[in-house]
C-alpha cells in the first residue's frame, strides 16, 4: 500500500483543497468540493491502491476522511491476507 502522504495527496486533488485541510475527522459532506464525482474518483482511487473492489454498503458508509483511510487500511491487509 502506498504511505499515508502519498494516499493524503491523492485524496487532497480529488477533494481540492490542500493536504493541511485534509484532516481525519473531515466530513466529506461538509466540503463544499465532496459530489458524485469525487465520491466516484475515490472509489477509483481505492480500486486502485489495493486492488480490491468495495460494495456499495462500504462506499455509502464513507463519511469522513478517516473512514477512508480505513477502507484503504482494510483492504489492504485483505489482499495481502
Amino acid at each position: 500500500m502506498n504511505n499515508l502522504q502519498e494516499i493524503k495527496t491523492e485524496l487532497a486533488d480529488i477533494l481540492s483543497v490542500s493536504t493541511e485541510q485534509l484532516t481525519p475527522s473531515l466530513v466529506l459532506e461538509d466540503d463544499g468540493n465532496w459530489d458524485s464525482l469525487a465520491h466516484v474518483s475515490v472509489i477509483a482511487m481505492i480500486i486502485n491502491l489495493t486492488g480490491a473492489k468495495s460494495t456499495q454498503q462500504e462506499m455509502q458508509k464513507l463519511t469522513s476522511v478517516q473512514e477512508i483511510f480505513d477502507l484503504i487500511a482494510e483492504k489492504s491487509s485483505a489482499e495481502t491476507a
